[in-house]
């Protein structure tokens, strides 16, 4: 007769920058619109676990006995702290039309 047992623990935590800078352009209407943003982006994670088996056997009849159990729990949790400044412009004369700066903040959890 047998027995196993073990056990694990992971964490990572992430800090980033996030930049970017998308544009559409709308040939129809003749603007364009910028979505530039800049911002941070970090990520907490964490998952454990436990494993753990039990074994036995005998020899006469052959009887074989086993029996396995695994345990697992996961986290991440993801925050992004982003500034936005949207605008609009003539395609031609490069005339700002409309222009919207706004900041979000979101917090996103999974668990499992």
């Amino acid at each position: 007769m047998g027995s196993i047992l073990s056990a694990n623990y992971l964490r990572n935590d992430g800090n980033g920058r996030r930049e970017g800078d998308v544009f559409t352009k709308n040939f129809i209407n003749h603007t364009i619109t910028r979505f530039p943003s800049l911002g941070e982006r970090s990520f907490d994670r964490y998952s454990y676990g436990t494993r753990t088996s039990i074994n036995y056997s005998s020899n006469k009849n052959n009887d074989v006995f086993n029996l396995g159990i695994f345990a697992s729990k996961k986290y991440q949790q993801r925050r992004a702290d982003i500034e936005y400044a949207n605008s609009t412009s003539d395609l031609t004369t490069n005339t700002l039309l409309r222009q919207l700066n706004y900041f979000n903040s979101n917090l996103q959890t999974k668990r499992g």
